[in-house]
């Protein structure tokens, strides 16, 4: 009998989680759950496990919902990429809008912490567009304010006060947390305005609200900033007091980047008044916490650097020093990182509001006719029809305006005669193709090509001719060159490519194809007979390029070398050939030059110097790199008797 009762107990023991969610407790406590404020509590911990221990008794709902906590409790705690991990099972679960978007918005926040910008604007993207489906307000509110936090991790602070703004007007009097969040994120932009005083008054007034409403988290971030305001205010004591406050109560909350951010500002403030001792020991607590970011550690080993100069700890000094370095290299990519990201994503973010504008201005409508049927039976035919119209009009209207924008941007983007880029457009283009190749290590080159005697074309035989010159010259290069190549028309009848992925060598073989394919055009289709040909010079990317003005300045040192050399030939600047033997790089060729120039005989240079006097110009600026770039007569000799010869200055 012992035994019946003891299985029986078992039995009802293992029933207990299904009884429970027959009985509806599960989906109570994850609503407690997900409306608790951050920071532990042993209810907390109650619930969630309780909740591990019947996960197999959840639907699929209720396992998104403990999926979606785990991971917020995660990222609060420092574990981004385990967050991250639970947040993408969640994700995977979850079917309801009004906890999809609060995943979303989590998943944002955690791809921010990771480093992976693009996914996390490709998050905030969907958090944004999930909007347009609902005209719940306190989706759009949270959607809104989710936003405004990572606008503000990101640093794009403009767009920080523009939502956080219009989270307060979708706010009443009962949604004390998001006017809290709101008003704190209001308060952020103004301090990163640089109206200190102003922002000082708006942390107080934000933290009194939130303090009297009972959200502690919100109030401990007025506190701290108005403790790193103090800072900036060269008010070290009042900072300190802040802050010290402000570090005790994000301990209490387990806020892991906060304990590290806040203990690196406390470092510097504690340096700054003479504390050595307090000051060390914020900075290595900071260096040793699981949840700092780059910021904090750059800040707190810049502290350590400091103390161990000052007490003549030069080698510890010198080694806390290269830390710091490198944390402030990472926080420079982070911004180019987060530049880039934001610039594919910014017009999209713009678009997306005119559509809510839209589609708010639609369910409006929809509204009315609903309410008007209902009352008015005899008049649903015209009222519909007439409601029909305006969302016709509006759709019409929306789609005019975006083809139009896409016309413009086009038009502001092309050269009108070839249909290449044009120089500003195919510059930016050509430096996010540069910073693409250095994140990669991969090698990148430029090319500038410049046509032969245009001027002599355009003078001989008019501007039409001219014209078709160009466009043809840009119809037989575009086959020569890859999808992502770039060429945009430089200048008058002078083009570049920025060539991605390839090495100068690679490049020169490009270039020379080119070549070769301008040189074939078959120029009596213009209603005239002349010869085309193309003068190039190309080079490659080179350690301490952090742009393409540099290289461009050497590939127009080397097209002014090609003329020089007498036209139609592919000039490289900055590398040396792997075949043929003939060709030197530029320091040894400026070594030597002198002595070649002293050498040459007049018949050796004479193709580089008889221009066509339409060229005076560019045989000036020839003239004047002719030093740096002189051949041997031997040299001479092979370009006379091979003009096609690929050269390297």
């Amino acid at each position: 009998m012992t035994c019946y009762r003891a299985a029986l107990v078992c039995a009802l023991w293992l029933l207990l989680p299904w009884l429970a969610m027959a009985n509806g407790d599960y989906r109570a406590m994850l609503n407690e759950l997900i409306n608790m404020q951050h920071g532990p509590s042993e209810r907390k911990t109650d619930l969630i496990n309780t909740l591990k221990t019947a996960e197999k008794a959840l639907d699929a709902e209720e396992l998104g919902q403990l999926k979606m906590i785990l991971g917020r409790e995660q990222l609060y705690e420092g574990a981004y990429q385990a967050g991250v991990n639970d947040l993408k099972v969640a994700e995977s679960q979850l079917f309801s809008s009004r906890h999809l978007h609060l995943v979303y918005g989590y998943l944002a926040t955690g791809y921010q912490l990771l480093g992976d910008y693009e996914s996390s604007l490709r998050y905030l993207k969907l958090g944004l567009e999930l909007v347009k489906t609902v005209s719940d307000k306190d989706v759009q509110r949270n959607a809104y304010i989710r936003a405004a936090s990572l606008f503000y991790q990101l640093g794009f602070y403009e767009e920080v006060g523009l939502y956080a703004q219009r989270a307060l007007q979708l706010a009443d009097d009962a949604n004390t947390k998001d006017i809290c969040y709101a008003n704190l994120y209001i308060a952020a932009y103004i301090h990163e305005s640089g109206e200190l005083p102003r922002a000082a008054e708006a942390f107080q007034r934000t933290g009194d609200y939130c303090q009297e409403h009972g959200w502690r988290l919100i109030t401990v971030m007025t506190i701290k900033s108005r403790g790193l305001i103090s800072h900036e205010s060269n008010l070290i004591e009042d900072a300190i007091t802040l802050m010290e406050q402000a570090l005790a109560e994000y301990r209490t909350l387990g806020f892991q980047l906060e304990i590290a951010s806040t203990q690196s500002a406390l470092a510097k403030a504690y340096l700054d008044i003479g504390d050595w001792e307090k000051a060390e020991a914020a900075a290595v607590e900071a260096i040793d916490s699981k949840g700092a970011d780059n910021k904090a550690l750059k800040d707190a080993w810049y502290v350590m650097a400091t103390l161990k100069a000052r007490s003549n700890d030069f080698v510890t000094a010198y080694e806390a020093q290269k830390h710091e370095n490198h944390y402030a290299n990472e926080l420079l990519n982070e911004t180019k990182a987060r530049e880039m990201a934001y610039q594919a994503a910014k017009f999209n973010f713009v678009e997306q509001q005119r559509e809510i504008a839209l589609l708010n201005s639609e369910r409006d409508s929809y509204l009315v006719r609903q309410e008007t049927i209902s009352r008015e039976h005899s008049g649903s035919l015209m009222i519909s029809t007439v409601l029909a119209g305006i969302t016709l009009f509006l759709s019409v209207f929306l789609a005019t305006g975006l083809s139009q924008r896409n016309k413009y941007m086009r038009l502001a983007q092309r050269d009108g005669l070839t249909g290449t880029y044009n120089r500003a457009t195919g510059q930016e283009k050509g430096e996010n193709a540069l910073i693409g190749c250095m994140a990669r290590g991969e090698p990148t080159a430029a090319v500038l090509l410049d046509l032969d005697n245009f001027k002599r074309i355009n003078d001989e035989f008019g501007h039409a001719t001219g014209d078709w010159t160009l466009k043809k010259v840009v119809e037989v290069i575009r086959p020569q060159l890859a999808d992502d190549h770039i060429l945009c028309r430089f200048g008058g009848e002078e083009f570049m490519l920025i060539l991605p992925g390839l090495s100068g060598a690679q490049a020169v073989e490009v270039a020379e194809r080119c070549r070769e394919a301008i040189a074939g055009v078959n120029t009596h289709y213009s209603g005239h007979s002349f010869k085309l040909t193309a003068s190039f010079g190309v080079t490659e990317w080179q350690h301490g390029d952090l742009s393409l003005d540099p290289m461009i300045k050497r590939a127009d040192l080397a097209l002014y070398r090609a003329k020089h050399l007498g036209r139609n030939r592919v000039v490289s600047y900055g590398f040396a050939e792997l075949e043929g033997g003939n060709n030197q790089s530029f320091a040894d060729t400026q070594e030597n030059s002198s002595a070649q120039t002293r050498n040459q005989t007049p018949s050796s240079i004479s193709t580089a110097q008889s221009p066509a006097a339409s060229e005076g110009k560019i045989e000036e600026e020839s003239s004047k790199v002719s030093a740096a770039y002189a051949v041997s007569p031997e040299q001479s000799q092979v370009l006379a008797e091979s003009p096609d010869k690929v050269a390297t200055p």
